[in-house]
């Protein structure tokens, strides 16, 4: 029987082995993106909006640590087409 090569996938073992490859290897692009209101946002022009620091991350990994994540994402009410959430304020 032929041994068969699954290559890194084979060399890694754990899920954590292979996240932390394909984090270093091959980024995967975020899906979702939080929108946090910059402090010291100014509104130049009427309608223009605030300077925003963002944070991007993966819903499946949030989802994975956090029950309200999991609902936000994947649960009755859950909006698949949600890709940004704004945060107003915060501190």
């Amino acid at each position: 029987m032929k041994k068969v090569d699954w290559g890194w996938q084979g060399k890694a073992k754990t899920l954590q082995e292979r996240g932390d490859y394909l984090l270093k290897n091959y980024p995967i692009p975020a899906d979702i993106t939080f929108e946090f209101a910059d402090d010291d946002a100014r509104v130049v022009d009427e309608g223009a909006v605030p300077v925003k620091k963002t944070i991007a991350a993966h819903k499946f990994i949030l989802a994975l640590g956090s029950e309200v994540f999991h609902a936000m994402f994947y649960g009755p009410a859950a909006d698949a087409a949600l890709a940004r959430v704004p945060i107003p304020k915060y501190s």
